[in-house]
């Protein structure tokens, strides 16, 4: 069963799941408030084109929200760092200006040993740019950038949650939110 398939089954009346290609969206243009891609927009071919579409299907006006991996920390060569006592306390990147596709391995650090012995990691391949990469590409789409974060856990959360806490060394995730204007495409 996939994601949609799951989720037409618990929706609710008046609801349509369409699945397409996000490079070639099967609506006409200025139909749509907001987009969001979370997470996904690291996953296809070409996520410059990906993101003309999305600006396309905006109605003047509109938004696109979406997350990726932090261009900071998912680079080719990365490692993190202890201290002395061997706590946690730098990520070591390298070869931050590639840009292009990336494959990593790997499993949740959470998994219970026994259960981790039983799987093979995932393998996973993404498309990689750099933070200028990623602002380039919603400015070249027409979009005009609103908002920018980089979620990490407040120290509360991360004394309550160890599993979240090197999430204050560095930034895991980018999340954009960038709108298309009222009057046009943005200027480059």
């Amino acid at each position: 069963m996939t994601f949609v398939e799951a989720a037409a089954l618990d929706s609710q009346p008046g609801i349509r799941f369409v699945v397409g290609d996000g490079a070639d969206l099967p609506f006409r243009g200025s139909v749509f408030d907001f987009v969001t891609a979370f997470m996904s927009l690291v996953d296809v071919g070409d996520p410059e084109r990906t993101l003309q579409e999305v600006a396309r299907v905006l109605k003047p006006g509109g938004f696109v929200q979406f997350s990726v991996v932090h261009p900071a920390t998912s680079t080719p060569v990365r490692h993190w760092v202890d201290d002395e006592d061997g706590h946690r306390h730098a990520l070591a990147v390298g070869d931050y200006f590639y840009e292009g596709p990336m494959t990593e391995r790997w499993i949740f650090g959470a998994t219970p040993a026994k259960v981790r012995d039983l799987h093979e990691p995932f393998t996973i391949t993404y498309a990689r740019r750099t933070f200028a990469g990623w602002i380039r590409a919603v400015l070249q789409a027409g979009l005009a950038i609103d908002a920018i974060a980089e979620p990490h856990a407040d120290e509360e959360t991360a004394l309550a949650h160890p599993e979240v806490a090197d999430t204050r060394i560095a930034p895991y995730f980018l999340i954009l939110r960038a709108r298309k204007p009222l009057d046009g495409p943005s200027q480059v």
